[in-house]
């Protein structure tokens, strides 16, 4: 009995050593196969070639490759060309079960990763910031307050102390030419710093109107190309046009009747003494910043901060606004132009209600949810309230949304489950100086549809913000569009 009890614990010993060594080396490609995978998924969707390297290098790193035995294969993934497969196969050794002549087993391990890309916000056209001629692209100078609405090209909240969301780069905007544009032009709008009324015109001013010695104001545009195709890695960038010092100092008005600054009390005031910008030939008209020739994706870096001289404009508080355009030299193959993750509009609106776009959520993203964050809405003179519209196939319909709003935020600081946001009442604004999340869950059924009557041309998926004002108002308001999640993250099977 003990002879045979003996044999019978050395069988279920064997069995389970190399059960043990098989789940071991299961869970060794497993976690190769993951690293493989998000190594490689960076390049996706734009340079399969070089995702695919990279993941089989950090799985060789790993000590898996052609040398080791392993095979590795990175694919990609049929649901979602943002998304990169990567399968680890190689032979587990085994040593008991080599007695009934299996001296090897093969394992094979999967993972997933995902490549989030920013959400293009605010235009699914070949223009930014004069869809609708309510509301512009703005920034506002470095020296500027964070409560008059720019979240991050602001230093101060408030003066001396610093903005600690400060960002010196400024905001990002996409121009992506597809292959058959031809030739295209990148203008911008009124790219220059000309103060006009702030409800007239692009409305650029200081703020306030009569700030002291009307301190000169600085733009600096920069267009740049991604030759490495790798989207979140602005290191690789290569400068294509920058406009340099053409918009630094600008400290001028304009001086006609129909746009001049109502507060200045014209011609007494010593405002007027200002060099006039009416005529200048970058105020309120189109001026190419460059023309390009080779399909792909431009980043149009846009900043108030001088990169020379990083303390320039810490004494000036201005607002400019502009727009941005591509015209291609074969309109059957339009340029897309939008911002990246996050934008700085401008409202210019006397009354009624106001409709922009906010950022397109492609169908890949169903189940998940979309975060969007708004910071300083709504500053008006009587009562304004913002909703969040959805596309469906019929048309767009009121979303309804969760939010929640940070300690400097006077009016609610939470809600569920409604579909529009009060932001201002009786001329009282509810969040200024605030961030307000709203947070928008995607069923699994959604699609990205396209509602009837879109100009042509445009992709599905878009999402737009109403914005409802019964008195004047000159808004401006930090956006931003994403969906939860890490940008890039192993997908679970």
């Amino acid at each position: 009995m003990f002879a045979l009890s003996t044999g019978l614990l050395f069988g279920v010993l064997a069995i389970v050593v190399d059960v043990g060594n098989l789940w071991n080396s299961s869970l060794h490609a497993q976690h190769a196969a993951e690293a493989a995978a998000l190594a490689g998924v960076p390049y996706m969707p734009g340079d399969f070639p070089t995702a695919s390297s990279k993941a089989q290098a950090e799985a060789a790193k790993n000590g898996y490759s052609v040398a080791t035995g392993a095979t590795v294969t990175p694919a990609i993934n049929l649901e979602s060309n943002r998304r990169l497969d990567v399968t680890v196969s190689v032979n587990a050794q085994t040593y008991f079960l080599r007695i009934i002549g299996v001296s090897t087993v093969r394992v094979t391990r999967v993972a997933t990763a995902e490549y989030t890309l920013p959400v293009p916000m605010g235009s699914p056209l070949s223009t930014y910031g004069d869809n609708s001629g309510f509301f512009w692209a703005a920034g506002e100078a470095q020296g500027t307050n964070r409560s008059a609405g720019d979240a991050y090209g602001t230093y101060y909240n408030p003066s001396p102390t610093q903005n600690n969301q400060y960002d010196p780069n400024g905001y990002q905007y996409a121009i992506d030419v597809p292959a058959g544009a031809g030739s295209t032009n990148i203008d911008l709008y009124d790219p220059t710093f000309c103060a006009v009324d702030d409800k007239k015109g692009t409305g650029d001013h200081w703020i306030p109107w009569n700030l002291g010695g009307w301190p000169a104001v600085s733009t600096y545009y920069t267009l740049w190309s991604d030759p490495a195709s790798t989207p979140l890695d602005y290191s690789d960038d290569v400068v294509v046009a920058s406009s340099g010092t053409l918009f630094e100092g600008d400290r001028q008005v304009d001086k006609s009747a129909a746009l001049r600054d109502t507060n200045a009390s014209w011609p007494g005031a010593s405002f007027f003494a200002l060099p006039d910008c009416t005529s200048d030939p970058y105020h309120d008209q189109w001026w190419t910043l460059t023309t390009v020739t080779t399909p792909g994706t431009y980043r149009l870096q846009v900043t108030t901060t001088n990169p020379v001289n990083v303390n320039d404009q810490k004494g000036t508080s201005a607002e400019n606004m502009w727009a941005l355009r591509a015209v291609s030299s074969d309109p059957v193959y339009k340029a897309y132009v939008y911002g990246l993750g996050k934008m700085v509009i401008y409202a210019n609106v006397a009354n009624g209600t106001t409709l922009f776009y906010l950022g397109r959520i492609e169908a890949v993203h169903a189940g998940k949810t979309m975060v969007v964050q708004l910071f300083d809405p709504g500053d008006a003179s009587g009562n304004s309230s913002i909703e969040v519209l959805k596309p469906t196939a019929t048309g767009y319909t009121p979303a309804t949304f969760s939010y929640t709003a940070d300690s400097n935020a006077s009016g609610s600081k939470s809600g569920s489950n409604v579909t529009s946001l009060k932001t201002t009442i009786a001329g009282v604004g509810q969040y200024n100086n605030s961030w307000v999340t709203l947070t928008i869950p995607l069923p699994k059924t959604y699609t990205a549809p396209l509602p009837p009557g879109e100009p042509a041309g445009t992709l599905g998926g878009w999402w737009k913000i109403r914005y409802s004002f019964d008195s004047t108002t000159t808004d401006t308001t930090t956006w931003q569009v994403s969906i939860r999640g890490n940008p890039v993250h192993l997908v679970l099977p």
